[in-house]
């Protein structure tokens, strides 16, 4: 029999019923561009980044699996794990252009220097 844990759910969480978006592309999520899905293809076909504006800190780009580290992304290196590595320099490229477009900040989800610079909960951005 599974392990239960102290406060996990009695039932699982997904419902089959429940409305899913199955999102190929780009998706704006409020249709206000204040959150937008964008397809990053580079570890897998389906990687997407999280462009995000925030009304105090501004925008921010959350990188997804498309770049790993910052000095990956300073000196553009392919990571050798990825599903296409054209794709993967293409989706470089739409970052750069996103990013300068909204003067938006990159945040790289593996990179152990950005992460440890952040707030963290229960502090937050704005």
């Amino acid at each position: 029999m599974p392990r239960r844990y102290e406060g996990a759910p009695e039932e699982a969480r997904f419902k089959p019923n429940h409305p899913v978006t199955k999102v190929d592309g780009d998706y704006d999520v409020f249709g206000d561009g204040s959150v937008q899905l964008i397809a990053t293809p580079s570890v897998t076909p389906g990687n997407q980044s999280l462009p995000v504006k925030l009304a105090k800190t501004g925008a921010i780009v959350l990188s997804g699996d498309v770049i790993h580290f910052q000095y990956g992304w300073d000196n553009r290196i392919v990571p050798t794990n990825v599903w296409d590595r054209p794709k993967t320099l293409d989706s470089f490229k739409r970052l750069a252009d996103v990013l300068a477009r909204n003067n938006a900040q990159l945040w790289i989800e593996h990179d152990k220097g950005q992460g440890d610079a952040r707030r963290v909960s229960p502090d937050y951005y704005q």
